[in-house]
C-alpha cells in the first residue's frame, strides 16, 4: 500500500495520506488509548507514542509525544495493518463507530 507521508505545521504531527477512502462522512478523533479500546489499529498507533489521531476522509493525522523523534516510529506507523484489502471495504471498524452516534 502505498502512504504519502505529509508535514504539517506542528512538528510533532505528520499527516498519512492513503489511496483509498477512510471515513465517508465527516472525520474520526482518538484522543486516547482508551477510547481506540475497540479498534486494534488505533491502539497499534497509541502504544508507538501517539497523543492523538484524527481520521479524515483519506488521511489519517497522528500527533506523536513530544519526547520521540519521528525516526522512531514512522516506518512502524507506516507498516501497521489496517485491514485494507484491494476492492472491498476499508475500514468496516470505522463504519461501525458511525453506527454508535
Amino acid at each position: 500500500m502505498n502512504i504519502d507521508v505529509q508535514q504539517t505545521p506542528n512538528p510533532d504531527t505528520l499527516k498519512f495520506v492513503l489511496g483509498f477512502e477512510l471515513v465517508q462522512n465527516g472525520s474520526i478523533e482518538f484522543k486516547s488509548q482508551s477510547e481506540a479500546k475497540e479498534y486494534p489499529f488505533v491502539q497499534k498507533i497509541f502504544a508507538l507514542g501517539a497523543e492523538l489521531i484524527f481520521f479524515g476522509s483519506n488521511f489519517i493525522s497522528v500527533k506523536k509525544n513530544s519526547s520521540l523523534e519521528w525516526g522512531q516510529i514512522l516506518e512502524e506507523i507506516k507498516n501497521i495493518d489496517l485491514g485494507y484489502k484491494q476492492g472491498e471495504l476499508v475500514l468496516p471498524i470505522l463504519i461501525n463507530f458511525w453506527e454508535r452516534k
